[in-house]
């Protein structure tokens, strides 16, 4: 069996006072833009799809907490829908095209105008995640079903709950309204889909049948028949099954999946049924006799895709599918042929470093394996790196700027020209894996932090080994994968952090252990000499970020704002300042000598991966775990943002950047801008 969908959780429910969703701006902060605007597409798994009734639009929704409205036929993104706080689940349109509605993870459904991405409604009222919506035929209504296992029946105009489906026994998953408005049917994980009347909210039928080798097994997606004569139920037993909804006996069943259905959706007319399932397929079936006519496979897909949920054109003539790399695919039902992909996925960025001169910037896209050089200014790359055979952690550019330096999980620390990107020299690590390489101040050697807290400082130049620094004293290791290091701006101290929560200071020359740092509770994740050299940062899966002098081991300041693990500390050029990344989606930029906050830097949807500084100290470049590579100025305010989107497709590369003029799109050799609508209130 597969890997089941997303954890659930009880959420609080949460509220927005910003009704309109489109664009995203923090308070006090001017010149920030819409983040949906960035994307082409999504940025992490998608869960959700929807055609508009004219077929002439498609709603996509995804775990980075978005909706996406996009013209198939161009495969242009309209609107971005911005408003939820979590993972949003699934998308409906109502009847007339006017209006969609959105449910998620953080337990509210929000009913949009999905031309101006107006926020129309928010709905609260279930305790825990939302996880199906579907409208009543005639607009006057919708449903919502929870995790909370109840159904909620809304009135769509005014937002008042109307009444509440109670009976399920554990999770509720999916939802569908009879074509004629006078039964609601739900799926549920303990394993029954409830036919009930919509207008007293009372069972009618209770169907059963999901119990492969004698165990219920969780129903998940539910579908009637375009004629409101037949039933369909999608099942974690691998199977779906076809009802009588009249009689609650089963007309069909058909197994042909290897693994969990996880979504069911009738063609326009009734004669085919496509099902969407975990082991990365679509297949589409006559639901007469259970043949499996055709099976839509990505050419591409790996074997940890999961197809999250699929839906047929208004003419039939085309299948949406869209799963857990991100992507929404078109299909044409009758050959199996992709017709276009909509949502390209993005490569999380695992690190980012600035250039000696400022003018180009260094980001590693982990999954991807590559090291991509950016001109910040035009916001478009110029060099694409990709040697390594495993994930890739970095980058360092060398004080000269002629080089620079990645670590992978292949055992070696790589330095490469970082114009050609040729490779110089590859250095081979015997204590553990690189997990933390910096440049000595004159670039005549580097140090590689291995995990476990172990480094090795080389030249770079030869390959020869200068020294190795072991630890041999630690004992207990809470996570011996988090390891980074520092040079002293001297050239004769380095500092090695450790995934046992201490960070060691080292005397190069003699290669010995001059002081150890102790007082996080969980794993050094970053470190940083100031400028003079006088004090050390250190950041810390335990949350905090500790300022220290390094001379004497004494704790000087310990920062505390951040809500989730401190994943990097980064020292101002003067000095004067100390910026800190984090899970928690924020960077804040501190007085280090009060431990006052002085910025947080928001705007993020994922965890802030790497954080660097510009050389003039004016600027501070963030990365997430989306590939959304903000810069900003040390009020907050968004200097530029872009993000880089690469295609399933291998060797195909594409980048895009938001300008003043749209969003600038890298399609192979050739760019173009993507005109984006000006917002209504003039901002």
């Amino acid at each position: 069996m597969g890997t089941p969908p997303r954890e659930t959780h009880n959420v609080p429910r949460r509220t927005n006072d910003r009704e309109s969703g489109e664009y995203v701006t923090d308070p006090g902060r001017k010149g920030d833009v819409a983040l949906g605007d960035l994307h082409t597409g999504h940025t992490g798994r998608l869960n959700g799809v929807a055609w508009s009734s004219d077929g002439s639009l498609l709603a996509t929704v995804g775990d980075d907490h978005t909706c996406v409205i996009w013209n198939p036929h161009t495969s242009d993104p309209v609107a971005t829908l911005i408003g939820h706080t979590d993972a949003v689940n699934r998308v409906a349109w109502s009847p007339d095209d006017r209006r969609v509605a959105t449910v998620s993870h953080d337990g509210t459904c929000i009913i949009w105008n999905p031309h101006s991405a107006e926020r129309l409604l928010t709905l609260t009222g279930h305790t825990d995640v939302v996880r199906g919506v579907a409208w009543h035929p005639d607009g006057t209504r919708l449903v919502t079903v929870s995790c909370d296992g109840t159904g909620i029946v809304w009135d769509s105009g005014t937002g008042r709950l109307v009444t509440t489906l109670t009976g399920h026994a554990y999770h509720v998953n999916g939802v569908a309204w009879h074509p004629d408005g006078s039964r609601i049917a739900t799926a549920s994980s303990d394993g029954t889909c409830i036919i009930w009347d919509a207008s007293t909210a009372e069972k009618i039928l209770t169907l059963t049948g999901h119990d492969r080798f004698g165990v219920e097994h969780a129903v998940y997606g539910v579908a009637w028949s375009p004629d409101g004569s037949r039933l369909v139920t999608a099942g974690w037993d691998d199977a779906c099954i076809v009802w009588n909804p009249d009689t609650g006996q089963p007309i069909v069943s058909f197994v042909d999946h290897t693994d969990w259905a996880l979504g069911v959706a009738w063609s326009p007319d009734g004669t085919r049924i496509a099902t969407a399932s975990d082991n990365g397929t679509c297949a589409v079936w006559n639901p007469d006799t259970g043949e499996a006519i055709a099976a839509l496979v990505p050419r591409f897909a790996a074997r940890t895709t999961f197809v999250m949920g699929v839906a047929w054109s208004p003419d039939g003539t085309r299948v949406a599918t869209v799963d857990s790399n991100g992507a929404c695919i078109i299909w044409d039902p009758d050959t199996g042929e992709t017709v276009t992909t909509l949502a390209s996925r993005t490569d999380w960025v695992d690190g980012i470093d600035w250039s000696p001169d400022g003018t180009r910037l260094a980001v590693i896209e982990g999954w991807a394996r590559t090291c991509t050089v950016w001109e910040p200014v035009r916001g478009r790359p110029v060099a694409a790196h990709s040697a390594h055979t495993n994930l890739v952690g970095g980058p360092v550019w060398s004080p000269d700027g002629t080089r620079i330096a990645t670590t992978h999980n292949d055992k070696a620390c790589t330095i490469r020209d970082a114009t050609t990107g040729q490779v110089l020299t590859t250095l081979t690590s015997s204590i553990g894996f690189p997990r933390g390489v910096a440049w000595h101040p004159v670039g005549d050697l580097i140090a590689v932090a291995s995990d476990g807290g172990g480094c090795t400082v080389w030249n770079p130049d030869t390959g020869q080994d200068v020294a190795t620094l072991t630890d041999t004293g630690t004992t207990h290791v809470l996570d011996d994968t988090k390891s980074a290091v520092a040079w002293h701006p001297s050239g004769d101290l380095i500092a090695t952090t450790n995934g046992d929560g201490t960070c060691i200071i080292w005397q190069l020359d003699v290669a010995e252990k001059l002081t150890t740092l102790t007082g996080h509770t969980d794993a050094v994740t970053g470190v940083a000499w100031s400028p003079d050299g006088t004090h050390l940062a250190t950041a810390s899966d335990d949350g905090t970020c500790i300022i220290w002098n390094p001379r004497t081991g004494e704790r000087i300041l310990t920062l505390t704002d951040h809500t989730a693990a401190v994943t990097g500390v980064a020292w101002s050029p003067d000095g004067a300042l100390v910026a800190t990344a984090s899970n928690d989606r924020t960077c804040i930029i501190w007085n280090p000598h009060t431990a006052e906050p002085i910025t947080t830097l928001t705007g993020h949807t994922s965890r802030v991966t790497g954080i660097a500084w510009h050389p003039t100290g004016d600027l501070i470049a963030a990365a997430d775990a989306s590939g959304l590579i903000r810069i900003s100025h040390l009020d907050g305010t968004l200097e530029r943002a872009f993000i880089s989107v690469r295609p399933r497709v291998p060797g195909v590369e594409s980048y895009a950047s938001w300008t003043s003029e749209g969003l600038d799109v890298l399609e192979g050799e050739a760019w173009r801008v993507l005109r984006v609508p000006e917002p209504d209130d003039g901002s």
